[in-house]
């Protein structure tokens, strides 16, 4: 069991004092047994917050000490019982493990993403979106709906990616080379989202879908190798109907979990069809 001091951030253990500082036994369903020895605690006591994680008692006070660095599971459980808010949960999950959860704490409220980010969108002159985890388009700008050669952009990018005849005909399809420098990577990248989710019912269906897909059953069938995003890829794009290289920029939202950014810088080349 992990128990150094320097290996928990001061900030975190300062984030968990708040929290239990402003709550009531009730608030966490916890009995309120009434005065105990000592000094009163402000909000609840240590031990009450042992009871509320189901957990062995002396945890949550060698947590918030800093004499024991909580596991994933276990951070998941304190932020349940201390009522972290999911920007809070995704914050000390990054800075305990230097990562964000694979799963949410509230996966529900990870649909819907801040209404700025369609500001931003919007400001860009490069083709640009914002997608839930989900791979649910949020907010797109017009140079990114210009992509779509009937103009709609679909419901799921995940499903037009992968198994529409729009993007990936070999002579007329947005994706140039589809099956030889797109679509490997977009079913490992898709894989990863699904292995952070596997529960989730859209991407259930997805997952159901391109297995069921004649192209893309072989590229399943191959386990290729782990790709997370495309962020500093040059791919062959058709956009506008023009023939070109398409530079990816893309990034997480920190403050949604499993929602994503992605820009593109696009020049036309018509030497990436003989690519």
């Amino acid at each position: 069991m992990p128990g150094a001091s320097k290996d928990v951030s001061p900030a975190f253990l300062e984030l968990c004092r708040r929290k239990r500082e402003v709550l009531s036994p009730a608030a966490i369903g916890v009995r309120d047994l009434g005065t105990r020895p000592g000094p009163s605690p402000k909000g609840v006591a240590q031990w009450q917050v042992d009871v509320a994680m189901g957990t062995g008692h002396d945890t949550y006070r060698r947590i918030e000490s800093g004499k024991y660095r909580p596991s994933q599971e276990m951070l998941r459980r304190l932020a349940t019982a201390l009522q972290f808010k999911e920007s809070e949960f995704a914050w000390a999950h990054w800075e305990l493990y230097g990562s964000n959860p694979t799963h949410s704490l509230f996966p529900e409220t990870h649909l819907s993403i801040p209404r700025a980010y369609k500001t931003k969108v919007e400001a860009q002159s490069n083709p640009s979106y914002v997608q839930n985890f989900r791979w649910e388009p949020q907010y797109v700008n017009d140079p990114f709906r210009a992509v779509f050669p009937s103009g709609h952009v679909p419901e799921n990018l995940a499903l037009w990616w992968l198994t529409s005849d729009e993007a990936r005909d070999p002579e007329h399809g947005v994706l140039i080379h589809w099956e030889r420098l797109w679509a490997p990577l977009l079913v490992a990248q898709f894989r990863a989202s699904l292995a952070g989710r596997p529960d989730d019912p859209v991407l259930q269906e997805i997952d159901a879908a391109a297995r069921r897909d004649p192209l893309l059953k072989r590229i399943y069938a191959r386990g290729e190798s782990p790709y997370i995003h495309p962020d500093g890829d040059r791919r062959p794009l058709r956009y506008r109907g023009v023939p070109g290289s398409a530079l990816l920029l893309f990034s997480d939202l920190r403050s949604t979990p499993g929602a994503t950014e992605l820009t593109f810088i696009f020049e036309p080349d018509e030497s990436v069809l003989a690519a």
